[in-house]
């Protein structure tokens, strides 16, 4: 058992296990929690951004910290995905909600946070702000909010396949052809049917001429160079 949780009361650790167990069999459409029998002191949640917002399409990841007196006090959240919201500060993460300070009660339990965050990215509270330019922008001009949060979550948010067809859309269309082709190149080598290639011969052959061409096809040298370029970038982000 970690050190930390070695800190919170038995009837703590108890009561946060008996609701993780409850939302493992009741799961939350949207909403993915992970967490460490040997741990319970942090539980982290992956949030989907809700469609018809600007964190559309994006993953969130978020950390909720168990206090030693909870359910008396609520547990402590911050994003660990950069976010452009009114309600989270953009340096630590933290997260500015009522139901996560004035207005929790004992019986309100992990499941009702999940949502209330959830709810929280699709409507934000400019009123409680802890990003004052997010709040700003948000009820002086919400298409430049929109856009810039959208593109907050493309960068830091969206998962890396869609960051790949983002970035480069041409590459992985290319990419998908090919690996298509490939397919349908590896069921004909592989086809005991046709009696013109040799699993022993015709196969090892043509996977020799395949690999060799690929080697000296300017093409695939490009794709190559392309794909190491967009690590770089994707490092970066």
């Amino acid at each position: 058992m970690g050190s930390q949780q070695e800190n919170l009361p038995p009837t703590v650790i108890k009561t946060v296990a008996k609701e993780l167990s409850c939302l493992s069999k009741d799961s939350i459409d949207g909403i993915k929690v992970q967490f460490d029998d040997s741990n319970l002191t942090f539980i982290t949640i992956f949030v989907d951004g809700p469609e018809g917002t600007p964190f559309e399409g994006g993953v969130f990841k978020i950390n909720l910290s168990i206090s030693k007196d909870y359910p008396l006090s609520p547990p402590k959240g911050h994003f660990v995905t950069k976010v452009f919201h009114p309600n989270v500060n953009e340096d630590s993460g933290e997260i500015c909600v009522n139901t996560l300070k004035k207005d929790w009660t004992p019986n309100l339990g992990l499941k009702h946070i999940l949502l209330t965050i959830r709810c929280l990215l699709i409507n934000p509270n400019p009123e409680s702000a802890l990003n004052t330019d997010a709040g700003k922008l948000l009820l002086e001009n919400y298409e430049q909010y929109f856009s810039r949060a959208k593109m907050m979550t493309e960068v830091h948010a969206f998962p890396e396949t869609k960051m790949k067809q983002l970035l480069f859309p041409s590459l992985m269309n290319n990419l998908t052809d090919k690996e298509n082709n490939a397919s349908c190149s590896d069921g004909v080598l592989t086809d005991s049917s046709n009696p013109n290639l040799n699993e022993n011969t015709a196969g090892p052959s043509a996977a020799k001429q395949h690999k060799s061409a690929a080697l000296t096809n300017p093409t695939e040298k490009a794709r190559l160079k392309a794909m190491k370029e967009k690590k770089r970038l994707l490092k970066r982000l």
